[in-house]
């Protein structure tokens, strides 16, 4: 009902609960005044917003309003605590908070409660109880008020490995790239989500603390934000499960429980390199020069009719994340590739191969496709 609408009845009720005598308001009526208002409904707009003073020290936690940012912390790092941050532009106040994980159905991990009135942090022990030795962790951290009404909330993710893993670059990847280099690292099981920690540019690049078990692991230039002073990385919502196509350049290599020691990396996505596309597997895609490399997500069930000109020598397909690909008789799993002669008839100017691809984990994975051209014999 449109507030015309609200008036209009208000009007109503409160005449007929007056009578026509001068009468005051019958408070017995259907209509809500505020006197019948509880004080902790009616006042939560009159509540100070707990102060900036009370910010506490470590990775902060900030609750922005549209919840537009995650918080990662370094791979393997250990603060003390988290700071709660109350120097926002839009602040509130919080009378406990609550931290929920749902990086994998089969962990049950109790739901962490600290009622308190404008607490200034989390204890990281308090957040880590409960949760296996190793592994990469997400979940909601909620900042609730006195009606126990979830008021913010951020995504939280850090990890704890043991694998020392040294990273090596494709030969002749001597280009360094603008802006942070970071190592990323994707389990196989659960819910999308990463560790990171920080790189610097080289033939080999060492990587400490990553959790065992399968998964993605990538060296990556993203849009993130690093503050020196408390060891936290800012990353847009969304980034541990979308970060495929946020990313350049992208270097990256399957691992498996038993990898240790050296990881070659494949060349994904070089310096200032944008793929042709980016988006969804559709039904037809369709590689030319002018469009030589394709990006496509998929998840669960995809396939797609691809075609590429008869002038060109096949056609590489390299699955990114975790799926198992099918294109003309061949197959190719998560981080594995696959090339397709192009063989075409006389007179025939487009080769066509149906192509499938399957999610192994129900998430969010991609499928790079490349032109290769023809070589002289």
């Amino acid at each position: 009902m449109g507030k015309r609408g609200w008036t209009s009845c208000a009007c109503v009720l409160l005449a007929c609960g007056g009578g026509g005598n001068g009468a005051t308001e019958d408070y017995t009526s259907a209509f809500p005044t505020p006197e019948l208002f509880p004080r902790a409904v009616l006042g939560v707009s009159e509540v100070a917003p707990c102060e900036g003073e009370r910010s506490g020290a470590g990775p902060q936690i900030s609750f922005t309003r549209r919840r537009d940012r995650e918080l990662y912390l370094l791979l393997d790092a250990t603060p003390d605590q988290l700071g709660i941050d109350y120097r926002l532009a839009d602040p509130f106040r919080v009378t406990s908070l609550s931290i929920a994980y749902d990086f994998d159905r089969t962990v049950d991990v109790p739901v962490t409660t600290l009622e308190e009135d404008c607490p200034t942090g989390v204890a990281f022990d308090d957040l880590r109880a409960g949760l296996p030795s190793d592994g990469v962790f997400a979940g909601v951290v909620r900042a609730r008020d006195a009606r126990d009404i979830a008021v913010r909330e951020t995504r939280l993710s850090f990890a704890s490995g043991e694998r020392a893993l040294t990273m090596t670059l494709p030969p002749g990847d001597a280009e360094e790239p603008d802006g942070a280099l970071w190592v990323l690292f994707e389990p196989a099981s659960g819910k999308g989500r990463v560790a990171i920690a920080r790189a610097t540019w080289g033939a080999t690049i060492d990587v400490d603390g990553v959790p065992a078990g399968p998964g993605e692991l990538a060296l990556v230039s993203a849009d993130l934000i690093f503050d020196q002073e408390s060891g936290a990385v800012s990353a847009r919502a969304g980034f541990g499960e979308a970060w495929r196509f946020r990313v350049s350049p992208w270097y990256g290599a399957g691992i498996d429980r038993a990898t240790t020691g050296t990881v070659p990396l494949r060349r994904v996505r070089g310096p200032g390199e944008r793929p042709a596309y980016f988006g969804p597997l559709r039904a037809s895609e369709a590689l030319s020069s002018e469009r030589a490399t394709l990006l496509a997500s998929f998840s669960g069930q995809r396939e797609t009719r691809l075609s590429a000109p008869c002038s060109a020598g096949a056609v590489s397909m390299t699955v990114l994340g975790f799926g198992e690909l099918g294109a003309a008789d061949q197959s190719a799993s998560s981080g594995e590739s696959l090339d397709v002669p192009i063989l075409c008839e006389a007179g025939v100017e487009t080769f066509e191969i149906p192509v499938s691809i399957r999610s192994l984990n129900q998430r969010l994975g991609a499928l790079l496709i490349t032109l290769v051209e023809a070589t002289d014999a």
